[in-house]
């Protein structure tokens, strides 16, 4: 879907930003915008499926436009709310190489599927780099959409 149709069907937030790479990034087809948090712990990316909520069944990752061993994401979770309050993990990743490199996607499989509102990915761990901003160029959630 493209940034025009897709804005008014989610909402895109953040724990914090790096200076223009707004989460709003990851839904360009392009590899040079991504989303980057600032160097704190636990950074994360939340979408909010507005009046809708999703099933979800798996999601894929696509790293940013920097090569190997830079500041990929190796160790996250996702998490899954319907109140943005109470989180529960619904997917859990550790010491992962399959991000590490220059606009690497993978596709991972949701092992607690349910009905949500929001789903973030937040970094457990730090990059490659052995920072704690999360970069990715882009997340894509998979599964059943409902009003």
């Amino acid at each position: 879907l493209s940034k025009k149709i897709i804005k008014d069907k989610i909402k895109l937030t953040a724990s914090s930003i790096e200076e223009n790479c707004i989460p709003e990034n990851i839904l360009y087809l392009d590899d040079w915008k991504y989303f980057h948090s600032q160097y704190n712990q636990n950074n994360w990316i939340c979408i909010d499926f507005k009046e809708n909520q999703i099933i979800p069944n798996s999601y894929e990752i696509k790293s940013y436009p920097f090569g190997i061993n830079e500041q990929h994401p190796k160790s996250w979770v996702i998490e899954a709310s319907n109140n943005k309050i109470s989180w529960f993990v619904v997917d859990e990743i550790k010491d992962c190489n399959c991000l590490n490199g220059r606009c690497v996607s993978h596709i991972f499989q949701i092992k607690n599927k349910s009905w949500q509102k929001y789903l973030r990915m937040r970094l457990t761990g730090p990059n490659f780099l052995g920072l704690n901003p999360l970069a990715i160029n882009a997340i894509e959630f998979y599964g059943i959409l409902f009003k």
